[in-house]
C-alpha cells in the first residue's frame, strides 16, 4: 500500500451537494432524490489550507483532482477561492470535474487561470444530454464552457457513451474542436448503460437507459433497501469469488482520496461514507477504518489504517475478510 512519502496526487471531494439527478449516481434512486446515508457537507478554504500545508504536503504533489463521489465541486461555497489558492502553491496540474450547469458565465471565467483544467460532463447534444444528466441544462453548460474557454481556460469535453447518444459522438467531437476544448474524454461504462429513470412523481418510469427491463418496477420497498450502485446480490456474488491479485489504483496512481467531511481513504471507491451510508462493502470497511479524518488527526495518522486494507487482500475471498470494494474494483485474474 502507499506510504505518505509516495503520494503524488490528491483526489478531493469539495462538496456532497449537487443539483443534478443522474440516474446511476448513488445519491439518487434511479434519478429520484434519495439520501442513502451521505451527509450534506463541504470542505472550507481553511480546511484545504490545513491539509495541503501540513508538513508542506503540497511540495510533493504533481496533481490535484477536485471531483466528488456525490457532489459537484462548483457547489462548494468557496470553490473559486479554493481553486485559486491551490493554484498559487505551484502544483503542476489542477483538474475540476463538473456538470457545468451551475453559476454564471462570469463565474466560470474566473477559473481560467494557469494549470487549471475543467472537465465538463456533456453526454450528447441538447436532445439526449439530459436523459442522463437530469436537472442540468445543456445550453447553460455550453454557455459556461464557452465563457471559460474564451477567457483562456483549458476545458475537456467528457462524454459518457450510452445507447441513446452514441450516434452523436462524432458530432460532439467536432463541436468540441470548434469550441476550443483541449480534449475529448470518452467514457464507456456498462454499469451506467442499463436501468430505469423514474419520473418526477417517483412512481412511474420516465424512460430507460439501454434496453427496457422490468416495467413493473416501482419505488416501494426497493427504495427502502436501496444501496447505491451495487446491490446486496452483487455483494453475495463476491462472497466466494476467487481472484489472483488486487491491481490497486491507489498504488498505481500514487493518489489518495479525501471526502468532503475530511476523511481519508486509499481511493474514492472506499470513500462512500462507510459510517453512515448504505452501500455494499461499507460494513467491512468501517470495521477496519479508524482515526482517518485528516482535519482531526493529521495526514500521516489518518493513513495508518491503510495497512489493514492491504492485509485484507491476503484473504481468499470476501467471506474470509477480503474487502468487497477492492475485489469489485481492482480484483484481477491472471
Amino acid at each position: 500500500m502507499i506510504n505518505y512519502e509516495d503520494i503524488l496526487s490528491l483526489h478531493i471531494e469539495l462538496s456532497t451537494r449537487c443539483q443534478a439527478q443522474c440516474p446511476m449516481c448513488p445519491r439518487n434512486y434511479f434519478g429520484m432524490t434519495h439520501n442513502s446515508g451521505y451527509p450534506e457537507v463541504e470542505l472550507s478554504l481553511d480546511n484545504i489550507k490545513q491539509i495541503l500545508t501540513e508538513n508542506d504536503l503540497y511540495k510533493q504533489l504533481s496533481a490535484i483532482t477536485f471531483n466528488g463521489n456525490l457532489g459537484d465541486f462548483s457547489l462548494n461555497t468557496q470553490a473559486l477561492d479554493i481553486v485559486k489558492f491551490t493554484q498559487t502553491l505551484g502544483i503542476p496540474k489542477i483538474s475540476c470535474s463538473t456538470n457545468g450547469s451551475t453559476h454564471t458565465p462570469e463565474w466560470w471565467e474566473q477559473l481560467a487561470i494557469p494549470n487549471v483544467q475543467v472537465i465538463f460532463a456533456l453526454d450528447g447534444l441538447e436532445d439526449t444530454h439530459t436523459l442522463y444528466r437530469q436537472q442540468t441544462v445543456w445550453k447553460k453548460v455550453i454557455e459556461n464552457a464557452k465563457a471559460f474557454i474564451d477567457a483562456g481556460g483549458k476545458a475537456v469535453w467528457q462524454f459518457i457513451r450510452f445507447q441513446h447518444n452514441m450516434h452523436q459522438e462524432q458530432t460532439c467531437r467536432d463541436m468540441a474542436d470548434e469550441m476550443g476544448f483541449v480534449g475529448f474524454d470518452l467514457i464507456a461504462l456498462e454499469t451506467r448503460n442499463q436501468g430505469p429513470v423514474f419520473a418526477k412523481d417517483g412512481q412511474s418510469i420516465s424512460h430507460w437507459l439501454g434496453q427496457p427491463g422490468h416495467p413493473q418496477m416501482t419505488v416501494g420497498p426497493q427504495l427502502e433497501s436501496h444501496n447505491g450502485w451495487a446491490t446486496e446480490q452483487d455483494y453475495d456474488r463476491h462472497i466466494t469469488r476467487q481472484i489472483d491479485y488486487i491491481d490497486c489504483h491507489t498504488v498505481n496512481r500514487k493518489q489518495v482520496y479525501i471526502s468532503a467531511d475530511g476523511s481519508l481513504y486509499p481511493c474514492c471507491w472506499l470513500g462512500f461514507y462507510p459510517k453512515t451510508m448504505t452501500h455494499p462493502g461499507n460494513n467491512q470497511t468501517k470495521l477496519i477504518m479508524e482515526n482517518n479524518n485528516v482535519l482531526e488527526n493529521g495526514f500521516k495518522k489518518s493513513m495508518e489504517w491503510f495497512t489493514s486494507v492491504e492485509k485484507s487482500w491476503e484473504q481468499p475471498d470476501c467471506k474470509s475478510g477480503k474487502l468487497y470494494t477492492c475485489m469489485n474494483t481492482c480484483g484481477r485474474c491472471k
